[in-house]
């Protein structure tokens, strides 16, 4: 069992050298903005709600942790690496 976790666990591999309370934080982040909508669904939503729609939620709250790009080894200017990033504090 343990071999057969070892070769195909992909999600184990790519991730084995993330810390636990970041790869934590994405896991949150995917599981509580995933969805499945319809495009006439969604374009209503961008036009009615006035919040940012889910994919945008997850990617661009990501994109901001400097720790995020380097654990998952995002190149510099890409959008999960963007040069200029949103600071709160």
């Amino acid at each position: 069992m343990n071999t057969f976790w070892k070769r195909d666990n992909v999600a184990g591999q790519l991730t084995r050298n993330v810390s636990r309370p970041l790869l934590y934080r994405c896991f949150v982040y995917v599981q509580v903005w995933c969805e499945s909508i319809a495009k006439a669904a969604k374009f209503q939503q961008v036009l009615t709600d006035t919040h940012s729609p889910p994919p945008y939620r997850v990617n661009q709250a990501l994109a901001n942790q400097p720790e995020f790009a380097a654990a998952f080894h995002c190149d510099v200017g890409t959008p999960m690496n963007p040069i200029e990033r949103c600071t709160v504090w």
